[in-house]
Parts: structure tokens; sequence; C-alpha cells
């Protein structure tokens, strides 16, 4: 568990629908987690294979080019097989490029037969190989036979499997019917199932000729080259990966034989028990946390919660819908967060019903053929039996804190368990503690209120993004009641631009303070500029300038002569007499300069103070900063003399 909460968390702010947490290294002089991550591993597709098919397959290229040959088959070939066969097989220099180029063409050139499960009394010679390649399309039975007579014409061993599969027409928790002896009847199950075995050097070895064309016919109703799509894991498929989708079954005895894992599963109902894994699971290692069932009971809210661990960045995406209505809710009832490597899916059930809940994945870091498919991670039916009504979820880029944030040395001690911030007040603060490389540009955000037509209401006026050493801290004042969306989105050394956490701010009372004045999504104090002409702060590193009786000043230490411009705006954003109220004072120590900003505020309120710089010899000034001023109280005296940007004297 975690260190226990930072001690800057505002007194009226507390989390909502906390969750378990796994344990983690902590920072002991801070009392807070810190999770340490390494940079994000770029991934390819063979990093997703398993440990044997990485083994016979040495040359992914290769391969590749075989499914470009198949794809590519003059159409005429149709007409006989042992010639098309020849032809396929012509190329491969192995018995793994011969199965694979018999396994891409019957992908690319025969599509499923959803016509077929629709008759009542179909001719089994339907199923015979002529006549599925003549017809271009056929079910799982029609593509084992295709795939088991093409390989036996190719000199390959190859046998086919029968059982059941969590695809389309699977919904979790599914009951099988029994025989007059009690056992799983599937003869006229929606989820029966074909599949078959080939043996490579001696071993048998897993493909599922329906499931590339399957999917790919649900998702996207288009064509595609098998090794673009998201199936390479059902060609020599993980055992592991397989079992969870696929489980062979004869007469209604588990062929657990049949199955080449090291923990075989006997009993159907275990099978049908457990959470449905898909491929995309396997191949990105993750793993589930909690719960581990087909079917979840909702709370007392029809609210839910599903965990699962990923190591790898991935952007994901879900989809809820009524198994009765057939209504797809999209993501408007889910809430998918991560929090470095852990994901939460929370569901707040539109009413009470039986719900089938999926999470998709498409994985960052990783090359085209991976990062442009998106990927069935799990399946589970949600019931929910209490007569609360939930209003839908605001829309959000990210919710949590990503793992490439992490990554990136980036963290949110003080709400590392949920996404989901309530604030009594309507003013409130997160922290997030930076990486050492860290530069203020490279760091924006964005604040959105969910239901709101007020077009006052801006990031710009309710965040102040405070910049202290190691940290930066958001203040917020939110106007109106109701949900916020807070975003923050951070730039990598590549400069590439992406989201690294997101926030649900519920407000339950307005905030009636004063704006802050418009800092451009900035966060405040320092550029990088102000480090790049060898700038110092003296004293006290924080964009935040406190007065006393409406006095304050800012020092910066320098080793070359620099020559200051800076402006004044209020909270409102008028601009103010900025040569009035502020003065540079200079000093010299040897090679050292000191300059420092004497500042008279003749009012209260939070005032914007913009700073520009320049080096000797430099025609224009680059800005170098920004700082906030609260001003309790006013200065009683005089101001200033106005003079025009005050310099030290040549």
């Amino acid at each position: 568990m975690g260190c226990g909460n930072s001690s800057e968390t505002h007194p009226d702010i507390h989390q909502s629908n906390t969750l378990p947490q796994n344990d983690d290294v902590c920072d002991e002089k801070k009392g807070k987690r810190r999770r340490i991550f390494e940079q994000p591993k770029f991934l390819t597709t063979e990093d997703t294979f398993w440990a044997e098919k990485r083994r016979l397959v040495p040359d992914y290229e290769a391969l590749k080019t075989m499914d470009v040959y198949a794809t590519n088959a003059p159409e005429f070939l149709k007409e006989n097989i042992k010639t098309l066969v020849i032809f396929l097989v012509q190329p491969a220099k192995s018995d793994v490029e011969r199965v694979r180029v018999l396994f891409c063409w019957i992908v690319e050139h025969v599509t499923y037969d959803f016509e077929y499960l629709k008759s009542a009394n179909v001719s089994k010679v339907e199923l015979t190989p002529d006549n599925i390649i003549a017809k271009g399309k056929t079910v799982s039975q029609g593509y084992a036979m295709l795939f088991e007579y093409m390989c036996r014409l190719a000199g390959i061993d190859c046998e086919t499997i029968s059982g059941v599969t969590k695809g389309l027409n699977y919904t979790p928790g599914h009951v099988f019917q029994k025989d007059k002896y009690g056992l799983p009847d599937i003869s006229n199950d929606p989820t029966a199932h074909a599949w078959n075995k080939v043996r490579l050097e001696g071993e048998w070895y897993l493909c599922d000729c329906t499931r590339p064309d399957l999917e790919v016919s649900e998702s996207s109703k288009k064509r595609h080259l098998t090794t673009e799509s998201p199936w390479e894991n059902h060609f020599l498929a993980d055992p592991d990966s397989f079992l969870s989708t696929h489980f062979p079954l004869d007469d209604g005895i588990s062929l657990v034989y049949e199955q080449f894992v090291e923990n075989p599963v006997s009993d159907i109902r275990r099978w049908t028990n457990e959470m449905s894994r898909y491929s995309g699971f396997f191949a990105f290692n993750m793993t589930v946390l909690t719960p581990d069932k087909s079917v979840i009971e909702a709370d007392d809210r029809n609210h839910a919660v599903i965990q699962l661990r990923a190591p790898h960045p991935m952007k994901y995406n879900c989809k809820l819908t009524d198994l009765k209505s057939k209504k797809n809710y999209g993501e408007k009832h889910t809430m998918v967060y991560t929090f470095y490597d852990e994901v939460t899916a929370e569901i707040f059930l539109p009413k009470s019903g039986e719900y089938l809940f999926t999470l998709y994945a498409v994985p960052k870091y990783a090359d085209d053929q991976l990062s442009s498919s998106r990927y069935c991670i799990v399946k589970c039916k949600i019931i929910g039996r209490s007569p609360t009504k939930n209003d839908d979820v605001i829309s959000s880029n990210i919710w949590g804190v990503t793992l490439e944030f992490a990554m990136l040395g980036y963290s949110v001690p003080d709400y590392d368990e949920t996404p989901v911030i309530v604030t009594e007040s309507g003013e409130m603060t997160i922290t997030v503690e930076l990486p050492k490389t860290f530069i203020t540009s490279n760091m924006r955000y964005y604040l959105s209120h969910g239901n709101s037509k007020n077009t006052d209401i801006t990031e710009a006026k309710h965040v102040y993004a405070e910049r202290k050493r190691d940290r930066v801290i958001f203040h917020f004042s939110l106007p109106e009641t109701g949900d916020y969306s807070f975003t923050i989105s951070v730039k990598t050394e590549e400069k590439d631009w992406f989201y690294g956490a997101g926030f649900l701010l519920r407000c339950q009372s307005a905030c009636s303070a004063d704006l802050y004045p418009d800092g451009d999504r900035r966060v405040w104090g320092p550029t990088e500029d102000f480090d790049g002409m060898g700038l110092e702060i003296i004293g006290n590193f924080s964009s935040t300038l406190e007065t006393t009786d409406g006095l304050c000043e800012l020092k910066v230490k320098s080793t070359s002569d620099v020559d200051f411009r800076y402006s004044l705006v209020d909270g409102s954003g008028s601009k103010q007499n900025a040569t009035e109220m502020v003065l540079l004072d200079f000093q010299r120590n040897g090679d050292t300069r000191q300059t420092t900003f004497l500042m008279r505020f003749p009012k209260s309120g939070s005032y914007k103070l913009d700073v520009f710089a320049s080096g000797a010899g430099e025609a224009t000034s680059k800005f170098i900063g920004q700082w906030l001023v609260k001003v309790a109280s006013p200065f009683a005296g005089d101001l200033y003399p106005d003079k025009r940007w005050n310099t030290e004297s040549k």
C-alpha cells in the first residue's frame, strides 16, 4: 500500500472510488510513493511472438514476403487446387514458410459465410475443398478442412480439431446444453468451432484460419493483409493464449491432449467462468488483478470495477453493450484509466440489466504493424440489479497517470489510486513531481467543464500552474458545480507531445475566488531560455511571489551583462503601468551581477509578471519566465518614477 497522503493535499478534498494497490518503492523522506520505471521499449511484431514461434521464425521479413506472394496469387489458379498449392509453395524455403503461404492464401481469398449459419439444412457437400474455393466462402469447419487438405498436398502433416471458441457468438458466462450423459452438447451450439494443428520439426503447432477473417469482418468490414491485422497471433499460436479462446471437445469430452499446455484445463466450466482473455492480452504480457470472472455483479450503485496490469504503454478504449436491446453505449458509461502499469475500468451501468463489456487497446511505441491495429484485450458480462440509473461520464482524451508519463520521470503522489477527485469548495490542488531535466515549455494543461455553456470557463483563468524547484502544483478555482476534465500533456526529447495524465474533478460548490491572470496554459516560473542565458534564481525557487504590505522582490543572478524587460497584467487581464510599479536594482560582485526586481502594488489582487531578456549584442529579447504576484494588502506609499525600461548604467 502507499505511504500516506502529501501534506499539501487540500483539506476539503477527498478521493472517491478508491481501489486496492500493489506495493511500491517509497521515498521515506517525503513520505510519498515514488514508482520507478524504465524508458518505454519500442515493440516490434516479433516481440509479441512466444518463444517457440521466435525459434521457428528467425527471419520475419521472409515470412511477410510469403504473405505478399500468397495475396497476389493469380485468380485462375483456383480452378485446380493441386496446381494452386504447387504455385504457392514454390518459393518457400522451409516447412514454416510453406504453412504460412497456405495460411495466408486462405485468409486472403476465403471469407466467412454468415448466411451458411442461417440455413437450416445445408448439404455437407458445400464444405468440400473444391466448393469452398469456388464459392470463396465457408465457416470454421470449412476453413479447417481446406487448410488441412492444402497442407497435406504440400507434404505437411495437418489435422483438424473441433471444439468451442469465445468468438463472435460467445457471451461470457455461456452455459452449454448437456446431452443424455451430462456432457456438453455443442452440436447446435453457436460457439462450435474448428481449427488445425500442423507438425513442424516433429512437434505440433496450432493455427486458426477462421479467426483472422472473422475478426476483420466484424470490426471493419474490410479486407486486410494478414500481417497488417492483429491476428498474427493465430498463426503458430501460443498454446496458453490459444486455450483462453479455444476449448477442444469431442462428443462432449475435453481433449486435454490437444491443448498443448503445461497445465491443461479439463473442466469447461472453469474455462467459461474466468474472464475472457484475447490475443492482445497475451501478446502484451498483461495480467488480471481483479476480478478474474466472466460474469461480474455490479454493486448497489450499478457500478463495477475491473483491474489489469500492463507493462507496456497502451491507448485504451472500450464498448458497453446492452445484451437484451443490443444498444451500444460505447464509452459513455465507462471510465478507463491508467496509473502507471495498472489499468482500471470503471463501469457505471445506465440502468439494471445484463451488459457486455469489451476492452480494446492499441500499443504505443510500436512498429506500424502493431500500432495500426486495435487489439481486443478482455470481455466480461456485467449484471446490474439495482434500480439506480447512471448518467453519462464526461469524455476525455486520457484518465489517470499513464505509464509513459512515469517512464519520463513524472509522478502524481497524492492521487495515484483514482483520477476522480472531489472538492467541496471548488478550490483544490494537484501536485506533479518532475524529472530532473524538466523545462517549463514541455508541459501544457487543459480544463473543460462537462456540461457548461459558459465560455468564460477556461484553463487560463481558473488554473494556476505553480512551479517549485522539483514539482508543479496546479491550483484550481472552479466557478461552477459539476464535473470537469483536467488533462496534462508533456513533450518528449524527440519533441513529440502526448497525454500524460487526466483527472475527473467533481466540484460540489462553486468557488467565488478571484480569477488567476491568463497564463496561456504554461507552467509558470523560469523558462529554458532563462537557464540557457546562465541565469539563476536567488532565494526561494517558486513562481509565486507573496507581498508584504504591497512590497515584494525577485532576485536573479547572472555571470554576464543582461538587459531585462518586463510587463504586468492584473487578474482581469488589464495591462498595468509596469515602470511605476517595478524598479530594477543592480549590484556587482566580481564577475557576478545580481538584478533585483523591486515591486510596489497599489491594489490588492493577483498580477502576472512577464520577464524578457537579451544578452550583449542581441537585438531582440527572449521570453524567460512569468511569475504570479499575490497582493494581500496594497502598498500605501508612492510608486516609482515612470522611467521607461530600467537598465543598468553603462
